[in-house]
């Protein structure tokens, strides 16, 4: 394996037909991750010298060979030193049916599969020890005395039990901030939808109605700024402490979903239409446009809570794909 380049290489002899012959055969393979995971964002095939593929997103791929080739080399780069092909091991033999998909096997080599685990033990090791209310200096040494014993156990170098386990005392101590904004601003999105179907009508005509409307859009708008805020602050922490494309643009994706289409599309408008309600309230309005004005806000109102319906459905979904992918290992 390149770790330089992150490209993992299953060495073969290849036998070929002389360079002027035409017949070839297509060679069509399948890309898993071990352990179901998702698959790499960024991954190429090299079918020996017959060319470089890039997978589809279901991982499937298909190249031309000559048709006399008996074994191939297969290169797998995915973009990170840390992943390995686990099978097949060795030359990768051509199926005599061209229809047959050969299935390959990524994922995280053992070093890293086993730093991944120290990681998480170690972290939750710590909050046990001062849990119990362990001097730092006594938790210190009782971690360096495990690190010690896993490094001998497992012949992983010090330096990287480290690095790992400090990354993921880092995410521990990040995630609650990710989550609680993230959830806050799903839980006002969806107040929003409910303050203005059951709440709407009353508050053309009831204070406290119209208090309860008001109340659910500033506690709202105080879950978006928490949000729009901190934006650039989470890509930036989930860039650093997390790894891997797949988490960044999970989070990304959401707070893109929320911010812009959610809010700039859906509720912005709802908000704006505050100012109309109290007005009708106030009896600002004679008797026919204060009717007109009810109307058009409420068929305005029941057109965005149509459409906001789906979006969010979709908002919870992007939001626990999220949540979840920043507590992976």
């Amino acid at each position: 394996m390149n770790r330089a380049t992150g490209i993992v290489v299953l060495l073969a002899t290849v036998a070929v037909q002389p360079a002027s012959a035409r017949q070839t055969v297509t060679f069509r393979g399948k890309i898993h991750v071990a352990g179901r995971g998702p698959l790499p964002s960024q991954m190429k095939v090299r079918l020996g010298p017959f060319g470089t593929h890039v997978p589809n997103d279901g991982g499937f791929f298909a190249g031309a060979i000559p048709a006399e080739t008996r074994s191939i080399a297969l290169e797998v780069e995915t973009g990170s030193p840390k992943w390995v092909v686990r099978y097949p091991l060795g030359p990768v033999a051509v199926p005599r049916d061209s229809a047959f998909v050969t299935d390959v096997i990524i994922g995280p080599s053992i070093e890293e599969t086993l730093a991944r685990a120290y990681a998480v033990e170690n972290a939750l090791l710590r909050e046990h020890l001062k849990g119990a209310g362990l001097q730092d200096s006594l938790v210190i040494a009782a971690l360096d005395g495990i690190r010690r014993e896993f490094q001998d156990r497992t012949h992983l170098e010090a330096a990287a039990l480290r690095e790992a386990a400090t990354r993921q005392n880092e995410r521990l101590k990040e995630y609650p901030r990710l989550a609680t904004a993230f959830e806050a601003y799903d839980i006002k999105a969806h107040n929003i939808r409910t303050a203005f179907t059951y709440i709407l009508e009353p508050a053309f005509v009831s204070g406290a109605a119209f208090g309860v409307l008001r109340n659910a859009i500033l506690e709202y708008n105080v879950a978006f700024e928490s949000l729009r805020t901190q934006r650039k602050d989470f890509e930036n922490v989930v860039h650093e402490r997390w790894e891997g494309e797949r988490v960044y643009s999970d989070v990304v994706g959401f707070m893109n979903y929320a911010l812009a289409t959610v809010h700039e599309g859906q509720v912005l408008p709802l908000n704006d239409l505050l100012p109309d309600i109290n007005r009708v309230l106030r009896g600002q309005l004679n008797g026919g446009d204060a009717k007109r004005l009810r109307d058009a806000v409420t068929a305005r109102v029941q057109t965005a809570v149509r459409d906001l319906d789906p979006l969010l459905k979709e908002l919870g979904r992007l939001k626990d794909v999220a949540l979840l992918r920043l507590q992976e290992p």
